[in-house]
């Protein structure tokens, strides 16, 4: 599994109660990857591998992952067309599925067409 942005990797624990997944937590920030790493569980931070990569062009080849597991990152992304080059990116890089989470103010419908 993908995570990223993975942030400070809160998610990690979560992401690391199945004890047969891989997990690759990537972020743009090499600051972020260094404070996930200290902040986390030392059991859990053994089974993540860090991956300083843009979400644009994540460093990784096609079907390299089961899922990706993207939290709070579309929203901070203005244009439609970033936002569906960012899709069409996960679609390159996982073989099966996408988790995402967004926070939209207002009108859903409006900022989709923005």
């Amino acid at each position: 599994m993908l995570d990223l942005p993975c942030g400070a990797g809160r998610f990690w624990p979560l992401l690391a109660e199945k004890p047969n997944r891989s997990i690759i937590g990537a972020d743009n920030s090499a600051d972020m990857l260094s404070t996930a790493c200290a902040s986390q569980p030392a059991e859990v931070v053994k089974r993540v591998q860090p991956l300083q990569t843009s979400a644009f062009d994540i460093d990784l080849p096609d079907n390299a992952v089961d899922s990706i597991f993207c939290m709070r990152l579309l929203h901070h992304v203005g244009q439609s067309s970033d936002r569906m080059a960012l899709l069409r990116e996960f679609q390159r890089v996982t073989r099966d599925s996408v988790i995402v989470s967004l926070w939209v103010d207002g009108n859903f419908k409006a900022w989709r067409r923005e």
